[in-house]
């Protein structure tokens, strides 16, 4: 999808990832203005990478919705968005369990 103000892609993910990325996706707001735009679930997790010109560059974790929400792109935001699959989500908490265990560890020894 693509007009004048918003503009829309998606790419699917090579077979290399697929186990744990099903596809990529941009949403750019090329207007001054802010579009509404409404946010359709669709079971996944996505890690969203933002960046607009009146707000710093930020990265988030999306996707826990159960229900169509809408909400307001500032204009001039592009995001960039991986959608994950349940597996890179599993691997993602074990990861992230790992990593407090080792600050945990890290701040101990510093004791």
């Amino acid at each position: 999808m693509s007009n004048n103000d918003i503009e829309h892609k998606i790419i699917q993910a090579e077979e290399s990832i697929f186990d744990f990325v099903e596809r990529f996706w941009m949403l750019t707001n090329h207007s001054d203005t802010e579009k509404e735009i409404v946010v359709i679930p669709d079971g996944r997790i996505d890690i969203f990478f933002s960046y607009s010109d009146t707000e710093p560059f930020h990265i988030a974790l999306r996707g826990l919705e159960s229900e169509p929400t809408q909400t307001m792109l500032p204009g001039k935001t592009i995001i960039f968005a991986v959608n994950l699959k349940l597996l890179a989500i599993e691997y993602l908490q074990e990861l992230l369990v790992l990593i407090d265990l080792s600050l945990l560890l890290l701040c101990l020894l510093a004791l």
